[in-house]
């Protein structure tokens, strides 16, 4: 998992990523086709297209853990032991739930820095 740090004001939008892992593809080809509301709206509707964009990749996430999830309590029905509930999944579910987001509000109050997670 990678870091994210938004910042947006009244006219601007900047991002930062820890690694190469392209979230915004799909906004970034909306911008380029130069129609819909993302060229006719404020930065504050881009901030909301790319948090949009990050939080539709934790459907992947949420998917694959739910996955995991299930699995593990067919084991645990099937085999009831302390052994088997030892599995990676619960660190995976963990170190998610321990990342959390960060959001703070510039002095002038037009301003916001947005830091999360991104799944790689």
């Amino acid at each position: 998992m990678n870091r994210l740090v938004l910042f947006f004001g009244r006219n601007y939008v900047l991002s930062f990523q820890e690694n190469g892992t392209d979230v915004f593809g799909a906004v970034r080809d909306r911008l380029k086709g130069g129609k819909g509301r993302l060229r006719q709206n404020g930065s504050d509707y881009l901030m909301y297209a790319l948090i949009d964009a990050v939080v539709d990749q934790y459907f992947t996430v949420l998917e694959m853990l739910g996955e995991r999830i299930e699995s593990l309590q067919e084991r645990v029905i099937a085999d009831p032991k302390p052994d088997t509930t030892r599995h990676p999944c619960a660190e995976t579910a963990t170190a998610l739930c321990a990342s959390g987001c960060v959001a703070a509000t510039g002095s002038d109050e037009q301003s916001l820095a947005f830091g999360m997670p991104v799944p790689a």
